[in-house]
């Protein structure tokens, strides 16, 4: 297993309607996933062009860690409130540091 620190990032499009509503779910999510013992950080950014476009990016000590987290419940939670709020699919990027 890579003991390297994961970095993530999924950007996503709300829908306008659903904007003001998802935005304290998403806030509670952060919150929870940033008690979690192996999140080094995770923010949550608007677009300042486009506020429907909003990014979770976050950092996680090891790859376990962010296993821990995809399949927490809180996790799993999210994907489910937002499943009918979302203008297309989300897009994730994994990363791990180079250098």
């Amino acid at each position: 297993m890579n003991k390297q620190s994961i970095h993530s990032m999924t950007s996503f499009n709300i829908q306008e309607e659903y904007l003001e509503d998802a935005i304290p779910v998403i806030r509670n999510f952060v919150q929870q996933t940033q008690k979690e013992s192996g999140c080094l950080y995770m923010d949550f950014f608007q677009s300042m062009d486009t506020a429907s476009n909003v990014v979770f990016v976050s950092e996680f000590r090891c790859e376990e860690d962010y296993k821990v987290h995809d399949t927490s419940p809180w996790h799993q939670s999210i994907i489910e409130y937002l499943s009918d709020k979302l203008a297309g699919l989300p897009e994730r990027t994994n990363l791990t540091k180079i250098c």
